[in-house]
């Protein structure tokens, strides 16, 4: 007989599926449950089952392996239908279950009891169930114990509502945790000692504190101290029952920096009855920095409207007098037009000054002019240019010695500088020629110093006036316009008169002059030519000369192969029949014949260079240089040598060929003199610097004296003897003449039994372009 379904199905299932229990993990909660059940009535299994629409799925299981079976064939959608205990004593004699494929098949079901579980709303969801193989029967003590532990598992049942709840609950609260700890504006809670109890990322981010850093603080440590008594005075409010308090204070970050914060914030009564305050804040310091500045660029700009009025009326003023200088300056232009031409056309040089001093006359009511030139030497003032000053004044004052109180013309010359002398009559500059001032009703006396292009004083120009007075802007302006040109005249007129006697000096020299180059072009040419020849014969003799070292180095070759090959012979073929002497005079011989043909090759190779145009290419010196090593492996191992390779460079254009022979000999020298160190070592490096590569050769070998740097240089030049280190003291002549041609240099640096580093360097650019 298949199970019933509830009359309350659809309800029933809702109440199930809101749990959100179905097909999650064992728990357990539910799982000691069904432990105890098959301890106390002694059954092989005992389930939780709920029943889903169409099965039922076991939440708990002891005895069973699986997990949910058919909800038609289960005794459990049966036992849901009522409100008691459901008991099968035996199955086999129940017309409901006896075919019952659980009853007839695994696992075999005799006995059955289970109790119905009630969840939310009252709905039926499940049983707590019994299951044995054999048939029994059930006390009532039995059916009270089984019907309390179906009280466990349904109470437990709705723990899952609580729990789910409660879970919501957290997630809701984590969410609003997260959310306040990620807002942008300052969040913090405080204490009612002022302790800080929380704050936020921005928090912490604005103000620079740590979180460890702030378990420490205390708020009125954060708070600026003019802030300090307005927040005490809402913390107060807050604490006294206001709900909410704005606030606007200054905090100072952890570096001294003013943080200007706004915000509202308000008492809250925690779980164990503490009080807290919570506040959130908004760092409005940008805000406050604006308004500043805002306030201040308006009080600025009001300053520079009241400022900029004043100077508009001011420039009005000036500009008023500014088309008066104008038109003055205007005609004085004319004037200093056909003062100009007359200097150009070359009249005489008093009526010159004198058109001067009209022009200026014409453009200042009331005044005189007076222009004075000081003598060659420089001392004493003399007339020229006064067209309406009185003849007499003139002539007193002609040849007036200049000096620190001599009137206004004297003492501008002396100490030049403009004097302004508003009243001659009490100023102590006149104190001796009032008198004279006075007789011809000159009151005023107003002198420029007239500057020359070097800065020394050419004479004065004096503006004399009746009465007391000083100048105005306008005048002061057109008399230093009068006087620029007036010292423009005067310098043309001095130099016209320089000019005119440098003329027919320079005329004589130049008769002079040419006389002795004529004599002196004759003997240079002469010379020239004797140079000339002299070159020619030295180039030929080195020509000849170099011919020569190769044809002698070559003819050389022969006889000394056979003179080594012979020796060698005897050495090797008649060696035990040979006593010592002759022994020791044919290796001597070999010794011998071997350095003079190491000689002549290096020779030969010196002399060729000569020959050999350098040739621009891409060379790597990285391989150049790890082929050159490796063929001395054999060497180098012998004789336990560290070498170490730093070229941070590879590819570079140079001559291959030259640059070769030059690490080679470079290489072999310090191999040689560096093989009694204890290790010996050697160090390639190089570098490119802005125009040049530059390589080093480094070892730690016997060394040189520095006195002798450019000695060892010289072809076949050396400082040891032959029997102490062998070579022919070419390699470094080789290294020098191949640098040479590469246009590069050569050098060491040294200290006697410290070792020695030698240098060369060529240019980056093309010279195989220049040389070809």
């Amino acid at each position: 007989m298949d199970a019933p379904l509830a009359q309350d199905e659809d309800k029933r299932l809702a109440a199930l599926q809101s749990l959100n229990i179905l097909d999650t993990p064992p728990e357990l909660r539910f799982d000691r449950v069904t432990r105890l059940a098959t301890r106390l009535f002694k059954v092989p299994i005992a389930l939780v089952s709920l029943i889903d629409a169409d099965r039922q799925w076991f939440k708990s299981s002891q005895g069973l392996t699986v997990s949910e079976t058919p909800r038609a064939i289960s005794f459990c959608g049966h036992a849901i239908c009522g409100e008691e205990l459901f008991h099968i004593p035996n199955a086999e004699h129940d017309p409901r279950f006896k075919d019952n494929p659980l009853v007839t098949g695994e696992p075999m079901i005799r006995f059955y009891a289970g109790h119905p579980l009630t969840g939310p709303g009252g709905y039926k969801l499940g049983t707590l169930c019994l299951i044995d193989r054999q048939p029994r029967e059930m006390n009532p003590e039995d059916r009270e114990t089984l019907k309390d532990l179906a009280s466990l598992v349904a109470d437990e049942l709705g723990n899952v509502e609580l729990n789910r709840t409660a879970m919501a609950l957290k997630s809701r609260e984590a969410e609003l945790g997260s959310f306040l700890e990620n807002a942008h504006d300052m969040v913090q809670s405080v204490g009612s000692d002022g302790r800080i109890v929380y704050v936020n990322s921005s928090w912490r981010k604005i103000m620079g504190y740590s979180e460890d850093e702030i378990a420490q603080l205390n708020l009125m440590q954060v708070i600026h101290p003019d802030s300090q008594a307005h927040c005490m005075a809402v913390f107060e409010q807050i604490l006294s029952g206001k709900a909410a308090v704005e606030v606007e204070a200054v905090f100072l970050s952890k570096t001294g920096k003013n943080i200007v914060v706004s915000g509202n914030a308000q008492l809250r009564k925690q779980a164990d009855g503490t009080l807290i305050t919570q506040s959130i804040f908004r760092d409005i310091t940008f805000r406050k920095q604006y308004e500043t500045s805002m306030r201040r660029a308006r009080e600025h700009l009001e300053r520079r409207v009241l400022e900029r009025t004043r100077d508009l009326q001011e420039i009005n003023t000036a500009l008023e007098q500014e088309v008066v200088v104008r038109k003055k300056i205007e005609a004085l232009q004319a004037g200093r037009s056909l003062v100009l031409e007359k200097l150009a056309a070359g009249e005489d040089k008093k009526e010159i000054l004198e058109t001067l001093v009209r022009v200026l006359e014409e453009q200042v009511s009331g005044m005189k002019g007076s222009i004075l030139l000081l003598d060659h030497e420089g001392k004493r003032l003399l007339n020229g240019a006064s067209p309406n000053l009185p003849e007499a004044y003139s002539r007193e004052i002609e040849g007036l010695a200049i000096g620190p109180k001599v009137g206004s013309c004297g003492t501008a010359a002396f100490e030049k500088r403009r004097v302004i002398v508003a009243d001659t009559q009490s100023d102590l500059l006149w104190a001796d020629y009032r008198v004279l001032a006075a007789q011809h009703h000159l009151r005023a006396c107003w002198s420029h110093p007239i500057i020359g292009a070097d800065g020394g004083v050419m004479g004065t120009f004096a503006l004399y006036y009746h009465d007391v007075r000083m100048p105005s802007k306008v005048e002061t302006d057109l008399i230093e316009e009068t006087v620029h040109l007036a010292a423009i005249i005067i310098q043309k007129i001095k130099a016209d008169q320089v000019l005119e006697t440098l003329n027919r000096e320079l005329e004589g020299r130049v008769k002079e002059r040419t006389a002795v180059l004529n004599e002196t072009n004759s003997a240079l040419e002469a010379e020239m030519a004797e140079r000339r020849r002299s070159e020619e014969l030295i180039k030929a003799k080195n020509e000849e000369l170099k011919a020569f070292a190769y044809t002698v180095s070559h003819d050389l070759k022969a006889p000394l192969r056979g003179i080594s090959g012979y020796a060698q012979e005897l050495l090797s073929e008649h060696h035990e029949s040979l006593i010592e002497r002759p022994k020791f005079c044919l290796e001597q011989i070999a010794r011998a014949t071997n350095h003079l043909d190491k000689l002549i090759e290096d020779l030969l190779q010196y002399s060729r260079l000569d020959r050999e145009m350098p040739k621009s290419k891409d060379v790597n010196l990285n391989v150049l240089v790890k082929e050159i090593i490796e063929a001395r492996a054999s060497l180098i191992q012998d004789q336990g040598i560290e070498v170490t390779i730093d070229i941070p460079f590879s590819v570079v254009q140079c001559w291959e060929k030259g640059m070769s022979q030059v690490l080679s000999n470079l290489i072999d020298n310090g191999l040689k003199y560096s093989r009694k160190a204890k290790p010996p070592r050697i160090a390639i490096s190089g570098e490119t610097c802005s125009k040049v590569y530059r390589i080093c050769v480094r070892d730690n070998g016997i060394g040189f004296n520095m006195k002798y740097h450019d000695r060892i240089y010289g072809l076949f030049n050396r400082l040891v003897r032959q029997d102490e280190y062998e070579g022919t003291g070419a390699g470094l002549a080789i290294v020098k003449k191949v640098i040479d041609g590469l246009r590069g240099k050569v050098w060491a640096e040294s200290i006697p039994g410290q070792g020695a580093a030698f240098y060369v360097e060529w240019p980056k650019e093309n010279y195989q372009q220049e040389n070809g």
